[in-house]
């Protein structure tokens, strides 16, 4: 098996292990990561998912990953193909998720924690991303819970020049932020539980912010209430009269406004969205197949190249263990015969060019035996295993 692993916790397969997890920053998963002393990782964490690509030789320690759901290789890849054509989203054809994914693996190329095995995964599937979204419809209309709920709101209420309070500052929170740019509205504030976050995202937009613990005077001064946190209880509730004649958005799962609410006012709930969700999803299956063809041609081109990719890292280390066996041995002949620095370089050509005769008949079956056998995976790690003890002796040696 090759060793290239995907962890999820998310809104579909892991519902509860989500809701759990979710709450954690970059940095926790990557301590995870470091404790699991895994060898090469990208960190993908959105509104409805957290997925942890490894690429590595170690076990992973599953007690580290508690409530996930971890597939193994080639189920890792293909998952990552899919969830970066938009299969995986709660709104299938989402487009923000190849934004999403290009991020999560450009900022593990800043901190050098993913190498060539997980660039070649990670650019296959920005590509598939837009192949399958050039090659099908998928992605046509609004895809994004955001984008909808504002649609809706829009239709039934209006936006325009319109007063509107953001609950939370979080990623959902953002992404109301960014889309409601278009509706013109008018005062849009931000309020959070920390000040400082939610200042931070009231200035990418040129909006106001305040506290969650003003929410009442808020409400009362505004004409659409959009509930965005990862709260697990009412965050509105007990309004009464001061609900009438406002428009109410809860996006949060668990919900954030209490559905009595709806006795007074508007409540646009996750459950509703929900249902426009899955006609769409039913809407777009003969796309999702036309995707699907698209995806699992793409795995094969996957398995091809991480095999070769994995082979000519094993016949890498051939010719490395040759050459530390030959440096060790010229240094013993440069010992006791004495030999000027031009007579020093053609020994060196020529044991090296010995080398490359020597071997090349050899890789060269080496690699047509394993591009045929089914094992190559478990054959490369044993020869590698080899090299390394090899070298390992030669090292103890000097």
């Amino acid at each position: 098996m090759i060793p290239i692993y995907a962890i999820t916790w998310n809104f579909r397969d892991t519902p509860e292990g989500f809701d759990k997890i979710v709450n954690n920053d970059y940095n926790y998963f990557e301590s995870l990561c470091k404790k699991s002393s895994i060898d090469e990782f990208v960190i993908l964490i959105t509104c409805n998912r957290v997925e942890i690509y490894a690429y590595t030789r170690n076990e992973i320690d599953k007690d580290l990953f508690k409530d996930s759901l971890i597939y193994n290789y080639p189920e890792s890849t293909m998952h990552l193909l899919r969830v970066a054509s938009g299969l995986e989203s709660m709104s299938i054809g989402e487009n923000d998720i190849m934004r999403q994914v290009k991020e999560a693996y450009e900022l593990s190329i800043k901190r050098k924690t993913s190498g060539k095995i997980l660039s070649y995964i990670f650019k296959k599937a920005l590509n598939v991303g837009k192949e399958v979204r050039t090659q099908t419809s998928i992605s046509r209309g609004k895809t994004s819970i955001p984008a909808i709920s504002l649609d809706i709101c829009d239709n039934e209420y209006g936006i325009n020049n319109k007063s509107i309070l953001i609950i939370g500052n979080g990623k959902m929170a953002t992404d109301f932020s960014r889309y409601l740019k278009e509706y013109r509205p008018g005062n849009v504030t931000i309020a959070g539980r920390s000040i400082d976050h939610a200042r931070n995202l009231a200035v990418l937009y040129g909006y106001s912010y305040d506290s969650i613990k003003n929410l009442n005077n808020l409400i009362k001064n505004s004409d659409i209430i959009i509930a965005a946190t990862s709260a697990g209880n009412y965050i509105v509730k007990d309004l009464g009269d001061l609900a009438r004649n406002k428009y109410f958005i809860d996006i949060s799962k668990p919900e954030n406004i209490d559905p009595e609410i709806s006795k007074y006012a508007r409540l646009l709930s996750i459950n509703e969205i929900g249902k426009i969700l899955k006609r769409n999803e039913d809407e777009k299956k003969g796309e999702v197949e036309i995707a699907e063809v698209i995806i699992n041609q793409e795995q094969k081109t996957i398995d091809e190249k991480l095999k070769e990719m994995m082979l000519d890292d094993v016949i890498a280390m051939f010719y490395k263990f040759a050459n530390n066996v030959k440096k060790d041995e010229l240094e013993e002949l440069f010992l006791i015969q004495d030999f000027n620095d031009e007579q020093k370089k053609d020994i060196d050509a020529m044991t090296s060019s010995l080398i490359n005769k020597i071997l090349a008949p050899y890789t060269n079956s080496v690699k047509q035996f394993i591009k045929e056998n089914k094992n190559f995976d478990y054959i490369l790690n044993e020869y590698k295993k080899m090299l390394e003890q090899f070298m390992e002796n030669i090292v103890k040696k000097l």
